[in-house]
């Protein structure tokens, strides 16, 4: 399993945006995050689409959090991202019909490996990352 880059900006994006008071500009958030600009700016969108963070216009516009650091699953940001987990490469590409009996014991192992996973990301937060305590 790896993230996708879009997954690993807007998790930076946010824990940058927690890290400061006010109204940040995208410019600042990606020279201080290392995120091409156009990049950000998408990805701003789709944040927002998720309900994770709130746009500001005008010349002195750019980003705030939707929420408090604290009630941000980096697990939303996932799932916001179009990344969830999927370890379980019998979940998708086959029928139940069709898997033998090892490919069922492995099955087994990729669900409870993916089930840990979930419980990791579901308990961690932007506040957590921003206070360093992952």
């Amino acid at each position: 399993m790896q993230l996708k880059i879009t997954t690993d900006y807007a998790i930076r994006m946010l824990k940058y945006l927690a890290c400061k008071d006010g109204v940040i500009q995208s410019k600042e958030v990606a020279e201080q995050m290392g995120i091409p600009v156009k990049y950000l700016i998408n990805l701003g969108g789709r944040l927002k689409e998720g309900g994770l963070i709130n746009t500001h216009q005008g010349k002195y516009g750019g980003y705030t959090l939707a929420k408090a650091p604290e009630d941000i699953l980096i697990y939303e940001v996932m799932c916001v991202m179009g990344d969830p987990i999927n370890v379980n490469p019998y979940s998708k590409e086959k029928k139940q019909s069709d898997i033998t009996i090892k490919d069922r014991q492995i099955s087994k192992f990729y669900n409870r490996t993916q089930n840990r996973l979930l419980q990791v990301f579901s308990k961690q937060t932007i506040a957590d990352l921003r206070d360093e305590q992952v």
